[in-house]
This record gives C-alpha cells, sequence and structure tokens, in this order.
C-alpha cells in the first residue's frame, strides 16, 4: 500500500513537469533603461607617493621646511602639486660649484623624488602641455646669484597600475632653465595623459642626485639666502615639441 502511494505521487509530479512549458508558452516582453552621466569636477586631486603611485594611503608631501606646500588648483585639469627645493647651506667659495637639491619630505618621515603632478579630468581626450618658468635669477633681496642655472635631470613619468590611458608622448627628460624662460617639458598629444600623472626627477636610487644648482665662481656671493620662484603651467592643448 506504501509502495503505490509513493509511485502514484511520483508519477503525478513527472506529468506535472511535462506540461508546465505549454502553459507558459505566451510571455510577454518589455524594455527599460538605465542610465548614468558624468560631468568633469573641479575638485582638487590629492598628491599620490611618487615612488609608489599604487600606495592606497600616500603620505602629505611638505615643504624644506616642513611646512605645508600650496594646495593644487582646481580641476578638472590641474596641477596637483610640485616640489619646492632646497639646495643647503653652502659655504661661500670662489671656485665653480653644484650643489644638489634635498629629496622631497613627507609627513611620515620618508623622503622620495621630487616632483610635479598633474590630472586630468576632463573627459574630452584632447591632450595637454607641462611647462615650467624660473621667474627670476636666485636673489637675496638686493642682489642676484648672477650666472646659476638648475638642472633637472632623470625626469620620468609614472602612473598608478590602474591607468589604462595613453603614456603621455614627449617628455624631456633633461633640462636647464634659463631665467625668465618657460620651458616645455611634458607633452600630452590627443588620447593621452587622462588621470593622474607624476613626472618625477630620478628614482629613489637617484632622487638626491637629480637636480642641480650650478654657480659660477667668478660670482659674488654674500653671506645670506637667495631664492628663486619656479611658476609651473599646464595648458589645455599641447602647445609643441618638447626637448
Amino acid at each position: 500500500m506504501t509502495k503505490k502511494t509513493v509511485t502514484t505521487l511520483l508519477t503525478a509530479t513527472l506529468a506535472l513537469s511535462v506540461l508546465a512549458p505549454s502553459a507558459f508558452a505566451d510571455s510577454a516582453v518589455y524594455s527599460s533603461n538605465a542610465k548614468v552621466t558624468f560631468e568633469a569636477t573641479t575638485d582638487p586631486t590629492a598628491p599620490i607617493d611618487p615612488d609608489n603611485p599604487d600606495n592606497p594611503a600616500p603620505s602629505k608631501p611638505e615643504n624644506p621646511d616642513g611646512t605645508d606646500p600650496n594646495p593644487g588648483t582646481a580641476g578638472p585639469l590641474s596641477i596637483d602639486f610640485a616640489s619646492s627645493l632646497d639646495f643647503g647651506t653652502q659655504k661661500i667659495a670662489s671656485t665653480d660649484q653644484t650643489y644638489t637639491a634635498a629629496t622631497q619630505k613627507f609627513a611620515d618621515g620618508h623622503t622620495g623624488s621630487n616632483y610635479v603632478q598633474v590630472t586630468d579630468n576632463r573627459g574630452t581626450d584632447a591632450g595637454w602641455n607641462l611647462s615650467v618658468k624660473q621667474l627670476g635669477q636666485f636673489n637675496d633681496g638686493k642682489n642676484d646669484l648672477t650666472g646659476a642655472t638648475m638642472t633637472f635631470n632623470n625626469a620620468n613619468l609614472v602612473a598608478s597600475s590602474s591607468t589604462t590611458a595613453g603614456t603621455p608622448g614627449k617628455l624631456s627628460p633633461k633640462f636647464t632653465l634659463t631665467p625668465g624662460v618657460s620651458k616645455s617639458i611634458v607633452d600630452a598629444a590627443a588620447n593621452q595623459g587622462q588621470g593622474t600623472w607624476v613626472d618625477r626627477f630620478g628614482d629613489d636610487k637617484s632622487a638626491d642626485s637629480s637636480i642641480s644648482l650650478a654657480v659660477p665662481g667668478a660670482t659674488t656671493k654674500r653671506a645670506a639666502a637667495y631664492t628663486s620662484t619656479l611658476e609651473w603651467t599646464l595648458a589645455e592643448r599641447p602647445a609643441g615639441s618638447v626637448d
């Protein structure tokens, strides 16, 4: 009796499963939509680690004296940071001398490559150009450090591993600044340079020797601090070749 009952129930279940598809043969299809819209942002981009772009929590860069640097410019095409340079305290000499810039300081105490960081979040793929100008000769408030020249060596571009945009096609790996003259140093053509990019001078092995200041021995030097200002400019479209 029990065995028969089980067999009957199983047969009934199979019958229903065979009939089920035909019962739902007439179906309805309806389409709905999904949408997302992006817009360019004016929010500033925080500096990343020039020697470890994938660091999820990079330490904040500082000025050589430990103060906070100037904030980055507003987006969507922005200069996020540029190192201020310190060539140290030097003895007055009557022979030609070359001094190297200290490495970039960070809030957590470590040092790294001096660098400039730019971000392109325009969403236009239009390209950009980065240039730098030394606004004037090193000066102690009264007198120029006549003939002094700054040279940047070992320039190289880095970005996080998640960056899929094309690398800017033109980079000046070495350049010397002439006071008052703008120097084009990175050029991104169309479809290049989207996202955040770092132009760093040196790496973990050469950062401490990649930026130098040459001072002629014949130049009069007073016992004072000499300063100069660098002006970095990011143009909205390629502005020509780099050397």
